[in-house]
């Protein structure tokens, strides 16, 4: 059987191979202690839970526009507006199916084959891969962890190349908790839209900023420069709807129609059940996300200050997302350091080298604090035992 030469190149998500690893586990009677999900483990809120069932009782069960419903696409424009006062108007919102699918689409509508997208490491782990897919080739372009995994504008620039069209970002950060300064981010779009390029911000996890800092957006740049941007959020992290599906993306009218006439032939629309869950999390109250944000910076302190105690383990204080990112200073070989502590301790974590990092892995913090301070101490057994 031919099978496009494309898809082959593209490889399984090593975070859901460390989850269905676990799980195997799990199903054979093993308690594991999963350190691998990046996921919110807090129950979706129950107004929103609640907004989702009056939508299926009002009938909203059919087709949508392909862009998203009209009231969705406003409360995504209404804010973003209300954060950072930029005029921003529905026709510029489409609603997709979460921001992975986002993100595809942006890749697909913006790079031909034979084009480079800069990729900053750590990465996301599916952003080579979508480059992958449309033709393009990812360029790796390494965020050192003694800057605390911020990049450098000169670094980036240095591998700018007449056949860039793209820079992903993707902060706060997954894997290293990374969260930009708006003065950094300023100077990178600016940067970008000086050579005639594209940033697609991949701003996800945009609520979970620790220490009342800000979060940094590129949405400004949606006025000031148009053509050179476009902004991904989604509802799975701030909101715990993580299996809800549902993002979305802004940008210019330009490139938002084509995108939208392309959902209409592959996805149709986001589920509908779920675009009204996602407005009634929009426009309801956002105390929940505060305290679940609250909650994740506390987790970040206890595990943080645990490995760091562990010796052979350096880790950096993650300014948002809920990760940490430790790197192992006895292992040269992420894969084979977090097989061997599944099966030795059963603590699952995902290998940094996922990220385009060797020599670290990444923990998710979106668990219990008994479980993470649990499975760190196993942590420290293993690397004790081991070295």
């Amino acid at each position: 059987m031919y099978i496009n030469h494309r898809l082959l190149q593209v490889q399984m998500s090593p975070t859901a191979a460390v989850m269905a690893e676990a799980r195997r586990l799990q199903r054979a009677g093993e308690t594991v202690l999963d350190l691998g999900a990046g996921q919110p483990d807090f129950d979706t809120p129950v107004s929103i839970r609640q907004a989702a069932v009056q939508a299926i009782e009002a009938g909203h069960t059919r087709y949508t526009q392909p862009e998203g419903i009209p009231e969705l696409r406003a409360a995504v424009a209404a804010r973003m507006t209300g954060r950072t006062g930029v005029p921003l108007d529905p026709g510029q919102v489409v609603i997709t199916n979460g921001a992975k699918h986002a993100l595809a689409l942006m890749c697909l509508a913006l790079l031909e084959p034979g084009d480079e997208a800069i990729i900053l490491s750590p990465y996301w782990v599916s952003f080579p891969e979508m480059v992958r897919l449309t033709g393009g080739r990812p360029v790796i372009v390494p965020c050192s962890a003694d800057r605390g995994f911020h990049p450098d504008v000169a670094q980036i620039m240095e591998q700018w190349t007449p056949k860039t069209r793209l820079l992903i970002l993707n902060f706060p950060n997954n894997p290293s908790g990374a969260a930009l300064v708006q003065d950094e981010l300023d100077a990178i779009v600016e940067a970008v839209a000086e050579r005639g390029g594209v940033v697609l911000s991949d701003e996800t996890y945009e609520d979970l900023v620790f220490d009342g800092r800000p979060p940094a957006t590129a949405v400004p740049w949606l006025v000031r420069a148009p053509e050179h941007v476009a902004v991904v959020g989604s509802s799975s992290k701030s909101y715990a709807m993580t299996g809800w599906r549902l993002g979305w993306v802004v940008g210019d009218r330009a490139l938002m129609n084509p995108v939208a006439r392309f959902m209409s032939h592959t996805t149709s629309n986001a589920c509908s059940i779920s675009q009204y869950a996602a407005l009634a999390a929009l426009t309801g109250s956002q105390d929940v996300v505060a305290m679940m944000r609250d909650e994740y910076q506390v987790r970040r302190d206890l595990v943080v200050g645990a490995l760091n105690e562990i010796p052979g383990v350096a880790c950096s204080k993650p300014e948002g997302a809920f990760y940490a990112f430790p790197r192992i200073l006895s292992s040269t070989d992420s894969t084979s350091f977090a097989r061997e502590l599944l099966g030795a301790k059963k603590v699952a974590v995902v290998p940094g080298a996922a990220f385009g990092v060797e020599g670290a892995v990444r923990i998710s913090f979106a668990c219990s604090r008994d479980t993470l301070m649990e499975a760190v101490t196993r942590i420290g057994e293993f690397i004790a035992e081991t070295s």
